[in-house]
């Protein structure tokens, strides 16, 4: 009796280390699911989940900076010099889509939480106006970013912020891999688009569909170019 007692209780512990096994396999190996929320979603979407590092808010806010010695005004081009930047997770803009009858809340920042129902900005891209590479992440809801695939070449891209209206036009949508990290360029004012594809996929697809913007407004009054 006291060796099948015995054997009982060893069965008993292993099928519990082998449950609590499984459990941590699920949420670490599988993408870390309940971790995503602290990344930026610019990485997440744009990476394989496995590849994303841990950073905090606050590093991700400070990403978004451009190095000090990086001149920020260039000829014909319109800066933000004289606005402050915005805090991380506050919406600061409006984004308007005309084609498709759009209109949504921008917020500064990306993660999962805070782009639930709005747009997010990558902190590590410029802002509007600024004159390099802006990245906006949606989900692939249609009530957010699930009809990018319907903007054409030429269609209005228009961005409020408190310090100005800034005009894009569409000029290519496109489906790319996933990529190691957000295309930016800091020599021409863009603005991307980007979501997970195909549009009506579920989970973790291995596709992002990126609509290119380019700035073609001339700069507003009041701001020097």
């Amino acid at each position: 009796m006291k060796i099948k007692k015995a054997a009982a209780v060893i069965a008993r512990n292993v099928a519990v280390t082998a449950s609590l096994f499984l459990i941590g396999f699920l949420l670490v190996g599988m993408g870390g699911n309940l971790l995503i929320p602290l990344y930026s979603s610019a990485d997440y979407f744009l990476t394989e989940p496995d590849a994303v590092s841990s950073v905090s808010q606050s590093e991700l806010a400070a990403s978004s900076v451009p190095e000090a010695d990086e001149p920020k005004e260039k000829e014909g081009q319109v800066t933000a010099s004289g606005m402050e930047y915005p805090e991380y997770g506050e919406v600061y803009a409006t984004l308007k889509l005309p084609a498709l009858g759009l209109t949504l809340e921008v917020t500064y920042g990306d993660d999962l939480k805070l782009i639930k129902q709005k747009v997010g900005q990558f902190t590590g891209s410029y802002l509007p106006g600024e004159g390099g590479t802006i990245l906006y992440a949606g989900h692939n809801a249609r009530k957010i970013f699930g009809r990018l695939g319907e903007l054409e070449p030429g269609d209005e891209v228009i961005v409020e912020t408190g310090y100005g209206t800034f005009t894009y036009q569409v000029t290519l949508g496109e489906v790319v891999d996933i990529v190691n990290e957000p295309p930016i360029n800091r020599d021409k004012e863009e603005l991307i688009l980007y979501t997970c594809y195909p549009f009506n996929a579920a989970g973790f697809p291995s596709t992002r569909y990126l609509v290119h913007c380019d700035r073609v407004d001339p700069p507003s009054s009041g701001q020097e170019g």
